[in-house]
C-alpha cells in the first residue's frame, strides 16, 4: 500500500479550498432550508411522541431497555466497531478494482453543496439544534444532579441578576453547598465563561439550558468553520457532522450543566482563526483568536495555558519571518488586537477576583482550596489539610476525603482508566484507525506540531487526580481535524493501482454515522442516562408549585455527596423555594424566625423523593419502601404481604435504637440500621440494636398503628437509628394494586401517604459482615450463618430469607414431608455469579411473618471470591421482576 499525493494540511494555495464564486455567494436558499428545517423537526418530533406514548407502559420500558442496554454499553459499543473496521477493510479490498459512477456523482453534489462554506456552517450547527428540541418528548430539559451543575448555575443567576458576585448571607451556615464559597462573598469557585451562556436565557425569564443547547450546537458549526480554515470544504463538512453526532445531541455536553461545550468553542475560535491570520492577516481573525483566548482560559485555565502556548509560539515564529505586509501591518492586524486580547482578559480576571475574593490575583477557586482544602491540586502539590473550616457538613467533609484519597492513589490501573475514558469519548475504534494514516505525514512539521498540542493537554491532564472528557474539550477541534485529515490520507491509499483506500472510508463514514444514531436510539430507550429530568430537588418543585417555603434537608448517615439538594439561588431570601441544612431543633428556630412569612417542610432525600413533609411537632410519613432496600427495578413500590419499612418522624423521637427485629426470634441476627438503600439491615448477634441504651418493648408504643388502604397492619419493630425514625411492618395481603393511601395513626393525630402497590417486589435481606459490607442473609444447612469466616462452598445447598415475592398458594412437598405448605405462587429465578442456580424449595416462614425461606444450591463451576453475586426475581405475567443486587462469600 502507498498513499496518493495529497493536498497539503495545512494554510496554503493547495490547503485551503477554492474562492466561493459570487453565484454561490449570492441569495441563500431560504425557502429550502426553511422546509428542510421543518421537516426535519417534525418527523424527528412524530418520532419522539410516538416513543414517549410507547414507554408510558412500565412493560414497555423493559423491551426498551433490553434493546437500549447493549447499545449504550460501551464495550459492546467498542467490539462492534472493531468488527465494522474489519468490513471495512474486506469491503475496500473486494471493491477496490471497482469505479461505479453512483458514487462519485453523490461525492460531487456534497462537494458542490460544501463549496458554499456559510450553509455548511449552518448545517452543523443546525442539525443538533433542530434533532435536540424534536427529541424533547423522551430527551426532556435537564435538571441540575452534581455540585459542579448548581455552581455553573449560581453564577449564571448571578450575572442574569445583575451583579458579578452576592453578599454573603447572615446564616450562610444553613446554606454551606460543595464548591461554593460564602465568605467573604457568596458564589461559585468555578470560572465563568460557561455561565455566561446560561445566563443569558435565564436575564430573559427563560430556562438556562436553552444556553448549554445553544453552545452545543455553535460548538458543531464553529467546528465546521475552523476545519475549513485547514482542509477542503467537503471534508471540513464531514468534521463538523460527525462533531454534531458525537458530542451533542445525545451527549452531555448539551445534556448537563458540567460545561465542555464552552471549551470546545474556544479552542475551534483559536484554531480556526490561526491559518487565516497566515493567509490574510486580518484584525477580524486576529479577534477571533483573541475571543477564542479569554473564553478558554475563563472555561478551562490549565488547558487553556497547555494549549494555547504551542499556538502562540507557532504565531509568533511566523509573525518574526513573515515580513511580507511589513512590521506596521503584522503589529496593527495581527499584535494590536492579540495584546487587547490578553489586556482585556488580564484585567477582567483581576476585576472579578477583587470582588469575588478581595485580591485581584486570588482566583474563587483558591480561596476555596485554602478554607476547604478542596481541590486537592497537582499530584506535586502538597494538599491542604489544616483547612479552617473544622466544623464542616458531612457531604463536604466526605468530599475532602475523598479527593484526598483520590490525591495520594496513584497507578498504572488510574491512568489505564482515564486514557480509556479519553478513547471512548473522542474516538472509539472507527474514528481510531484514521489516527493510524497521520504517519503519511510525518515530515509535515505543522501537522506534527498539532500532534504534539494534543499529547500535551492530555499529558498534562494526567497531573491532578481527576478526569472527565469536558476536561479536554480545548482541543476537541483539534482532535476532529486530526480524525479528518487522517482519512484524507486513508482514502488516498492504494493497492497497487486500486484505489483501496477511497472504499475504505467510503464505507467507514456510513458505518460512523450508523453508530452515533445507535447511540442516540439507546439513550431514547434509557433515557435517564442522557438527561436527569428527574431529581429530588425537581420531585419537591412539583410539590411546592405555589408559595414560598423552606425546605429543610435531612441528609441521612451514609448519604452521598454526589446526591446533594442544598444549593440556592443567588439571591437566597428572594427565592421561591430555600433549601436549608437540618442542623436539629435547637437551631432550625433560627432560620424560622429569620423566614416568618413562609412555610416550613422536612425532606429526607435519601429515603424517597417524594419524602417531603410539613415542619413541625406532629407525625409525618416521608415514605413506605421494601424492607430489603432499593431493588434493580426502574418501578418503586411495595406488594401485598411483604414486609415494608415506613419512614417518618415524630412519633419515636424518645426511642434510642430500636424495639425488636422482625426476623429476631428464628435466626440469630439483630437490626443494626434502617436505611432506605438497604432497608433493614442486620448483624450477627441477638436482641436488638447494639450500643442501644434504650431496649423498650414495642407494647411501649401501642399507641401506634398503621393502615394500608383501610386495612391494619403487622407493626413488627420500631426504631429510631441515627435521628431516622422507622417502623417495619408487614403489609396486607388483601392489598389492591395502584396507588393506595398509608395511614399512621399516633394516638389521635393522623399522617397519609400513598404508595404504589406492585404484584411483586423481591428483596434478598442483607446482614453486615466483618469488614462492615452489606451481603444476603444466608444460612447453611447446620443453620449457621454463611459469612466471610464460614463462606459458601459449590454444590452446597443453602437458605435465604427473602420477602415481596407476591401471593402465595398451596404447594406439594416433598417425599417424606408435610401434605403441603404455602409457597410463592409465581415462579421464582436465583441467580448466582450471573448464572442460575437449582431452585431446591420456596416455602413462607410460620415463624417470621412477611419472609419466604429459599433453599437452592450453589452451581458447582461458580467462581470464588468474597462477593459472588447473588439475585433473586420473580416471573410476572411472563416478565422476571428483579430483587436488590446482592453477594455471597463463596470458597
Amino acid at each position: 500500500m502507498s498513499p496518493q499525493a495529497a493536498p497539503s494540511l495545512l494554510p496554503s494555495a493547495a490547503g485551503v479550498s477554492p474562492p466561493v464564486s459570487k453565484r454561490n455567494r449570492s441569495a441563500q436558499p431560504w425557502g429550502k432550508w426553511l422546509i428542510f428545517a421543518t421537516s426535519l423537526f417534525l418527523v424527528t418530533w412524530l418520532l419522539a411522541l410516538a416513543l414517549a406514548a410507547y414507554s408510558s407502559n412500565p412493560a414497555h420500558i423493559f423491551k426498551l431497555m433490553r434493546i437500549g442496554a447493549p447499545l449504550l454499553d460501551p464495550v459492546v459499543k467498542d467490539r462492534a466497531e472493531w468488527i465494522a473496521v474489519g468490513l471495512s477493510i474486506v469491503i475496500g479490498v473486494t471493491l477496490a478494482k471497482y469505479r461505479p459512477k453512483a458514487p462519485q456523482r453523490l461525492e460531487g453534489k456534497i462537494g458542490r453543496f460544501a463549496l458554499n462554506r456559510r450553509q455548511s456552517i449552518l448545517l452543523c450547527g443546525l442539525v443538533p439544534a433542530i434533532v435536540r428540541l424534536a427529541l424533547l418528548p423522551v430527551f426532556r430539559v435537564p435538571q441540575p444532579l452534581i455540585a459542579d451543575e448548581f455552581g455553573y448555575l449560581l453564577i449564571a443567576d448571578t450575572f442574569a441578576s445583575g451583579r458579578l458576585t452576592n453578599p454573603p448571607h447572615p446564616l450562610w451556615k444553613f446554606f454551606e453547598a460543595i464548591y461554593v464559597l460564602h465568605h467573604p462573598t457568596y458564589t461559585s469557585i468555578y470560572p465563568v465563561a460557561p455561565a455566561v451562556l446560561l445566563a443569558i436565557p435565564q436575564a430573559f425569564g427563560a430556562s438556562p439550558w436553552l444556553g448549554v443547547w445553544f453552545g452545543a450546537s455553535l460548538m458543531c458549526a464553529l467546528i465546521c468553520w475552523m476545519l475549513q480554515g485547514w482542509m477542503p470544504p467537503k471534508w471540513a463538512l464531514l468534521g463538523g457532522l460527525i462533531a454534531a453526532l458525537r458530542f451533542s445531541i445525545a451527549g452531555p455536553w448539551m445534556n448537563n450543566f458540567w460545561g465542555g461545550s464552552t471549551a470546545a468553542i474556544g479552542g475551534a475560535l483559536m484554531l480556526g482563526a490561526l491559518p487565516r491570520i497566515m493567509k490574510g492577516r486580518r484584525a477580524r481573525d486576529s479577534a477571533l483568536f483573541g475571543l477564542g483566548l479569554m473564553i478558554l482560559a475563563q472555561s478551562r485555565p490549565y488547558e487553556c495555558l497547555l494549549f494555547s502556548v504551542p499556538l502562540l509560539t507557532w504565531l509568533g515564529v511566523w509573525l518574526l519571518r513573515e515580513r511580507g505586509f511589513g512590521w506596521n501591518a503584522n503589529l496593527r492586524r495581527v499584535a494590536l488586537p492579540l495584546g487587547a486580547a490578553f489586556l482585556l482578559l488580564v484585567a477582567g480576571s483581576a476585576y472579578y477576583n477583587l470582588r469575588v475574593t478581595g485580591h485581584p490575583f486570588l482566583m474563587p477557586y483558591s480561596l476555596h482550596q485554602k478554607v476547604y482544602g478542596t481541590p486537592p491540586g497537582f499530584y506535586w502539590q502538597h494538599p491542604v489539610m489544616d483547612a479552617p473550616a473544622a466544623d464542616w457538613p458531612k457531604d463536604v467533609a466526605d468530599v475532602f476525603r475523598w479527593q484526598m484519597d483520590a490525591h495520594r492513589e496513584r497507578s498504572w490501573r488510574i491512568l489505564r482508566e482515564r486514557l480509556l475514558s479519553f478513547w471512548r469519548f473522542y474516538f472509539q475504534p472507527l474514528l481510531t484507525v484514521p489516527l493510524f494514516f497521520l504517519a503519511f505525514l510525518w515530515r509535515d512539521r505543522r501537522l506534527l506540531l498539532l500532534t504534539l498540542t494534543a499529547l500535551l493537554v492530555l499529558a498534562g491532564n494526567c497531573l491532578y487526580p481527576f478526569y472527565f472528557p469536558h476536561y479536554t474539550a480545548p482541543m476537541c477541534g483539534l482532535l476532529v481535524l486530526l480524525i479528518v485529515e487522517g482519512m484524507r490520507r486513508l482514502r488516498a491509499v492504494k493497492l497497487g493501482a486500486a484505489p483501496l483506500g477511497i472504499w475504505i472510508v467510503r464505507s467507514c463514514i456510513p458505518i460512523t454515522v450508523l453508530s452515533g444514531l445507535a447511540t442516540i436510539a439507546g439513550g431514547l430507550m434509557e433515557p435517564w442516562f442522557v438527561t436527569a429530568a428527574d431529581t429530588p430537588r425537581s420531585a419537591v418543585y412539583k410539590q411546592l408549585d405555589t408559595g414560598k417555603h423552606v425546605v429543610f434537608v435531612r441528609y441521612g448517615p451514609r448519604h452521598s455527596f454526589h446526591d446533594g439538594v442544598v444549593f440556592n439561588d443567588a439571591d437566597i431570601d428572594k427565592s421561591r423555594i430555600v433549601w436549608a441544612r437540618d442542623l436539629g431543633p435547637e437551631n432550625d428556630g433560627e432560620l424560622m424566625q429569620y423566614y416568618r412569612d413562609r412555610e416550613f417542610w422536612i425532606y429526607d432525600p435519601d429515603v424517597s423523593r417524594d419524602a417531603l413533609a410539613p415542619m413541625g411537632g406532629t407525625p409525618y410519613i416521608s415514605a413506605v419502601t421494601g424492607a430489603t432496600g432499593r431493588r434493580d427495578d426502574i418501578r418503586e413500590g411495595i406488594s401485598p404481604g411483604a414486609l415494608v419499612v415506613l419512614f417518618g418522624g415524630n412519633f419515636a423521637r424518645q426511642l434510642r435504637g430500636a424495639t425488636a427485629s422482625p426476623i429476631w426470634g428464628a435466626v440469630a441476627v439483630r437490626l443494626e440500621g434502617v436505611s432506605a438503600e438497604y432497608g433493614d439491615e442486620f448483624a450477627p448477634g441477638a436482641g436488638v440494636a447494639a450500643g442501644s441504651p434504650d431496649q423498650k418493648a414495642l407494647s411501649a408504643f401501642n399507641n401506634i398503628s398503621v393502615r394500608f388502604g383501610g386495612q391494619p397492619a403487622r407493626i413488627l419493630s420500631i426504631s429510631n437509628l441515627d435521628g431516622q425514625e422507622s417502623i417495619t411492618l408487614q403489609a396486607p395481603f388483601r392489598m389492591p394494586l395502584g396507588q393506595v393511601p398509608v395511614e399512621l395513626r399516633v394516638g389521635a393525630q393522623v399522617s397519609v401517604k400513598k404508595v404504589a402497590v406492585l404484584p411483586a417486589t423481591p428483596g434478598i435481606f442483607q446482614m453486615r459482615m466483618s469488614d462492615s459490607n452489606l451481603r444476603g442473609l444466608v444460612l447453611h444447612a447446620d443453620g449457621t450463618l454463611v459469612d466471610l469466616e464460614n463462606p459458601a462452598h459449590r454444590g452446597e445447598v443453602l437458605r435465604m430469607f427473602a420477602t415481596g415475592l407476591g401471593p402465595l398458594a398451596w404447594r406439594a412437598s416433598g417425599p417424606g414431608g408435610p401434605p403441603a405448605f404455602f409457597g410463592p405462587a409465581q415462579p421464582l429465578i436465583v441467580g448466582v455469579a450471573d448464572h442460575g442456580a437449582s431452585l431446591v424449595s420456596a416455602k413462607y416462614s410460620v415463624v417470621m411473618p412477611g419472609v419466604t425461606e429459599i433453599d437452592f444450591a450453589i452451581p458447582s463451576d461458580t467462581p470464588p471470591g468474597p462477593d459472588v453475586h447473588l439475585l433473586l426475581a420473580v416471573v410476572v405475567d411472563g416478565e422476571p421482576v428483579y430483587s436488590n443486587k446482592s453477594f455471597l462469600p463463596v470458597e
